[in-house]
């Protein structure tokens, strides 16, 4: 087949023809994301933020949503809460050793824009909790990711090196030493790896953190290739540019599962929140 998509002549080819699966669902869903994908302030992606703005969330749902932000601070901020809401459905607790928290004490003596610089390689607070899915983070020192000869690279008992922004349960922990996940996509007898807390600098301001961040609050950036099938939410409140807008209301799998907060669906709503450079349509106006 060509890239024209007509069928080579010869006797020797087989042609298979494949269709691709539609990405979302609904024609208000495919029109909407396509105006925010190439930065249109268009009827449609209107009609859509409108929608998911409307959104309402049982209780089971809030729970169990995965909930899309612009800065790290929203994300350690959002996840403390909903750790402990899911832990506490799981009838987890510090008392009965299913929650650790974890705060880096050193971090109020320093600058906001200080340490949210360090937060790119972990969080100064936040709640671990057994069976909770976590991101095993790759990054190790200020501009390189983790190699082979890195001595900060985490290794598997097998000695194969862990990877970048995997997936991975938490299943225990040494306060004030480690945290042991299992990464789902490695075999059972290299599952699990304990990452330490390391100190981390930037800027001249270190911090000892764990290599680890949420997995169901995330930063979009955090979010590209992911698919839900529950409730998605994003905070529009500080996701700044177009592009960042089509990733974040993208990654629910159904309409019906989108939910946006913070956000006005107007053409002005979402100039004063997004603060990019979109392109209105012709006779458009807030």
């Amino acid at each position: 087949v060509t890239v024209e998509a007509e069928a080579m002549k010869s006797s020797d080819l087989k042609v298979v023809m494949l269709d691709e699966t539609p990405r979302f669902d609904t024609a208000l869903y495919s029109s909407g994301a396509a105006e925010a994908r190439l930065g249109f302030k268009g009827p449609k992606l209107l009609a859509l933020l409108e929608a998911a703005c409307a959104r309402t969330l049982t209780e089971e749902e809030e729970v169990s949503k995965v909930s899309l932000f612009g800065t790290n601070k929203q994300v350690m901020e959002c996840s403390e809460r909903m750790m402990e809401k899911r832990a506490a459905a799981r009838g987890l607790t510090v008392a009965n050793g299913g929650v650790y928290r974890y705060v880096a004490p050193e971090a109020r003596n320093h600058e906001e824009d200080d340490v949210n610089k360090l937060r790119t390689y972990g969080f100064e607070r936040i709640t671990f909790v057994r069976g909770e899915e976590y991101l095993l983070l790759v990054k190790t020192t200020e501009e390189e990711e983790a190699e082979p000869d890195d001595p900060q690279a985490l290794k598997f008992d097998n000695g194969a090196y862990a990877t970048g922004n995997a997936p991975c349960i938490c299943v225990g922990w040494k306060e004030g030493e480690y945290v042991e996940v299992r990464v789902k996509r490695r075999p059972a007898s290299s599952a699990t790896i304990k990452v330490p807390l390391m100190e981390r600098t930037v800027g001249g301001v270190t911090l000892p953190l764990f290599a680890l961040k949420p997995s169901r609050e995330r930063v979009v950036d955090l979010a590209q290739g992911l698919e839900w099938d529950g409730v998605v939410e994003v905070d529009a409140s500080r996701i700044f540019g177009s592009g960042k807008l089509y990733v974040a209301i993208t990654r629910a799998r159904r309409q019906g599962n989108l939910r946006v907060t913070n956000l006005q669906p107007t053409v002005g709503g979402l100039k004063s929140v997004l603060r990019s450079s979109w392109r209105g349509l012709p006779g458009r106006s807030g």
